[in-house]
């Protein structure tokens, strides 16, 4: 499969985050997704401590304006952009069984991961 062109932004605070017993972060998100309305959602984290790459999985819901309930999850890779800054990317599936690629910056000190759908083909 190879990406696409871009579909669509993503805009989400970040509301919560908690440091699990494995080591992972899960960082809990709200906010509107182009093409999908609200979304609720949780990116987590992996990697070795101090590390500066590691893995990603989401889980999210979001709730577009026909009424229905969209379901997404996906897996990917993080990368540290610098001084308190990570860049995501990942594949995500929905229900319906739509895959498109998630590309999105996580900013800590601004409390938010926003970024880009791109279409996979």
């Amino acid at each position: 499969m190879a990406l696409g062109k871009e579909f669509g932004s993503f805009s989400f605070k970040i509301t919560s985050v908690s440091y699990e017993a494995d080591g992972s972060t899960r960082v809990n998100v709200d906010g509107d997704a182009d093409g999908f309305g609200p979304v609720l959602g949780t990116l987590t984290f992996r990697g070795e401590p101090a590390a500066t790459t590691g893995t990603i999985e989401w889980r999210g819901e979001a709730f577009p304006d026909n009424g229905e309930v969209v379901v997404g999850s996906g897996e990917g890779s993080w990368e540290a952009l610098g001084r308190h800054q990570w860049r995501s990317r990942a594949g995500i599936r929905v229900s319906g069984g739509r895959i498109f690629g998630s590309d999105g910056i996580v900013d800590v000190p601004k409390r938010t991961y926003s970024g880009k759908n791109i279409e996979w083909t």
